[in-house]
């Protein structure tokens, strides 16, 4: 790692201890610099929201009562932790099947944590119901405020009627 000046400075100090004693240094062009070990930077990577709403028709008694299945997910840091702070048009994923009506996917829902192959990474899964022929949306958030937002149209899935 380099800092402005183009000097090498990602070497640990000696004592590997965050104080002001510059003179325990590894390389001595750093010894000018603030101790390295006491400074932390955090790097965010924004992925956007995947999903497949039409991935799987789950049920239908009549052309316009039609569920599908909706599997949104998306990457962050571990150990966060993911919610719907809101949404509409979606349906809690064990809702009943149609002709009943599906329970409503109540604001504060936690998403699934998922590790993912690199370490300190996450997928967060949503597994939703919406409805034949209407759109949805939902805004998600994470305790440091991170907001993932995914809108679809009405006409994003429809059954087609069987002649």
């Amino acid at each position: 790692m380099y800092d402005q000046f183009n000097r090498n400075i990602s070497n640990f100090d000696i004592d590997s201890t965050p104080d002001d004693n510059r003179e325990n240094d590894v390389v001595d062009n750093q010894k000018d610099l603030k101790e390295d070990d006491i400074s932390t930077t955090y790097v965010v990577l924004g992925c956007p929201a995947e999903y497949e709403p039409c991935s799987n028709c789950r049920a239908a008694t009549t052309p316009t009562n039609g569920q599908f299945e909706l599997a949104l997910k998306i990457a962050s840091k571990a150990g966060e932790n993911w919610y719907v702070e809101s949404s509409v048009g979606l349906y809690d994923f064990s809702s009943p099947f149609p002709p009943a009506d599906p329970v409503v996917l109540p604001d504060g829902f936690q998403l699934t944590e998922i590790l993912h192959e690199h370490d300190g990474a996450s997928y967060y899964l949503l597994e939703a119901i919406h409805l034949d022929g209407k759109g949805f949306s939902v805004r998600l958030r994470n305790e440091y405020g991170d907001l993932e937002q995914v809108v679809a149209a009405p006409t994003t899935c429809t059954f087609d009627e069987i002649k």
